[in-house]
């Protein structure tokens, strides 16, 4: 007979355990990705670690499994298509906030067409006009400041920073004109 779980319990794992195969694949990607060859992790390999295929059943594992690699040694993991996982250098790290920011340009960009083609006939209450305003306004914003010229100018205005600019640094970049 199984065990019951206790009264008015879900008989699920709390948020901060952390799966037996998790654990496994933690480990596993620690000794070959982190290693001194920095290899690459296959699938094949990691399924066999954790006894579950990576690549279907076992995904949401590998994904927590990244995850806590990368927080806990402060690296950049990525997916090698059908391959693994490896290392990233450090040259490429700078492609993710690429990546992202190509994404972020793109659905702004069709948020605002979205809800200028939606809102052309519509009758709106003071408030929900107020809020398509305010939407269209900071997507309309995030589009344009996300633009391939504008990223430049931040880019240009970057050159010599160690650290991070400041806001005010990156907006003054974002508006400067080309002269």
């Amino acid at each position: 007979m199984s065990e019951q779980p206790a009264e008015g319990s879900t008989g699920k794992k709390t948020i901060p355990e952390i799966s037996s195969e998790t654990r496994l694949l933690v480990a596993k990607l620690e000794s070959i990705v982190l290693g001194p060859a920095r290899n690459t992790a296959e699938y094949q390999v990691l399924s066999s670690a954790c006894g579950r295929d990576v690549q279907r059943e076992g995904r949401h594992n590998l994904r927590s499994a990244v995850a806590i690699v990368e927080r806990d040694r402060e690296c950049a993991l990525e997916c090698v298509h059908g391959v693994g996982i490896r290392r990233m250098n450090d040259e490429d790290v700078p492609a993710l906030g690429e990546h992202a920011r190509k994404g972020i340009h793109r659905k702004a960009r069709k948020a605002v067409r979205r809800m200028a083609r939606a809102t052309r006939n519509a009758e709106l209450s003071s408030d929900a006009q107020a809020k398509l305003v305010a939407e269209m306004s900071v997507s309309g914003a995030i589009a344009l400041f996300t633009r391939p010229r504008r990223f430049k100018r931040v880019e240009q205005a970057a050159t010599g920073h160690v650290i991070p600019m400041t806001f005010d640094q990156t907006v003054a970049a974002l508006q400067r004109r080309k002269v």
